[in-house]
């Protein structure tokens, strides 16, 4: 029998208790042979979300209610991980990189991960209602999950250390995430391959990325059957076509830059979550951009809009690209509901 000292104990709870499920402490603390402090190679899933459009909404709220936001946000993202015995391996900003299936083996890490993924999505309800009473924004969230072989361990040094997990299938995880709008659930062919009896699956992308042969599916999944009954709900609004298109003036985004040089273009079609609008350059699908609404005398009005290329096509001497909000500003957002009032 092998004896736990009260060091080890202190080590254990020092490393996991914080971001670790309790359950999962406790067995390691019966059973410390069960880890490899040292590091191991395992196949888990990585779960990693990130709040759409979060940079340009924060730019124009206080830290106070910054703050208030990503508190509320991460309490109860954190308690859903923790919940289906996830680990949290990083919190970066406003993204949260997870994963299960370490350091205790779970067989099953596949499905726990995604009905994670979409039990989160389901309570941003909740949040969003809390945010509104409370005079704050709306925030939308991607999710990604993938499964993969990765190495796990203690990792850093003696002063600061933690459990985690690093490869390429973290970093694979990553790029699939940067793909998801908001109130998205998508997963790798990996996952599905490993959860298809069990998920409903909305529709499957297929993407092209820099570095990798052919094309990439993703799975945008809406639903998980036993024991977790989790759908979500339908939020895809009808787009509405304005009897005046709306002017405005777009700029291509390249990571954090702004291309200097606005694009004149034109809505012609809107949401309360996406639009689809006419423009002279072709722009990429998934590319992002964002764009100032403008007045009569093309002169920026108050209103600034952050979105996703979802898809493009020729029309005549223009291309129409169909776009998904990431971040509306409250007046961009009121010109919106007005014409949806004054269409529909």
């Amino acid at each position: 029998i092998e004896i736990v000292t009260s060091k080890d104990r202190n080590f254990i709870k020092g490393m996991f208790a914080r971001y670790v499920p309790r359950k999962i402490v406790d067995h390691l603390l019966i059973n410390p042979e069960r880890i490899k402090l040292g590091g191991e190679t395992r196949e888990i899933s990585l779960l990693m979300s990130d709040l759409r459009g979060f940079t340009a909404l924060s730019s124009y709220r206080t830290p106070e209610e910054v703050i208030i936001i990503l508190n509320r946000y991460f309490e109860k993202m954190i308690n859903i991980i923790l919940k289906h015995y996830g680990v949290i391996d990083e919190i970066i900003g406003d993204g949260i990189l997870g994963f299960f299936g370490a350091p205790e083996t779970m067989e099953d890490h596949p499905v726990k991960a995604v009905a994670c993924a979409l039990a989160m999505q389901d309570a941003m309800g909740e949040i969003n209602r809390e945010n509104l009473s409370d005079g704050l924004p709306k925030l939308e969230m991607g999710i990604a999950v993938n499964t993969g072989t990765v190495v796990v361990g203690n990792i850093g040094s003696e002063k600061r250390a933690k459990y985690g997990a690093v490869g390429s299938e973290v970093n694979f995880t990553g790029r699939v995430e940067s793909y998801t709008v908001g109130g998205q659930v998508l997963i790798t062919g990996s996952t599905y391959n490993k959860v298809k009896k069990y998920v409903q699956v909305q529709d499957v992308l297929e993407i092209e990325m820099k570095g990798m042969t052919g094309k990439v599916k993703l799975y945008n999944i809406t639903g998980i059957g036993e024991p977790f009954n989790i759908y979500l709900e339908n939020k895809e609004d009808k787009l509405i076509e304005v009897k005046k298109a709306i002017d405005i003036k777009t700029y291509r985004l390249d990571g954090k830059a702004i291309s200097e040089n606005g694009l004149f273009s034109q809505i012609t079609h809107v949401s309360s979550t996406k639009a689809k609008i006419l423009i002279t350059e072709r722009l990429a699908q998934w590319e992002n951009i964002r764009f100032q609404l403008l007045n009569y005398q093309e002169e920026s009005i108050i209103g600034e809009v952050y979105a996703k290329i979802t898809s493009v096509k020729r029309i005549d001497n223009n291309y129409e690209a169909t776009i998904r909000f990431t971040s509306v500003s409250s007046g961009a957002e009121q010109v919106f509901a007005d014409k949806i009032k004054m269409e529909s």
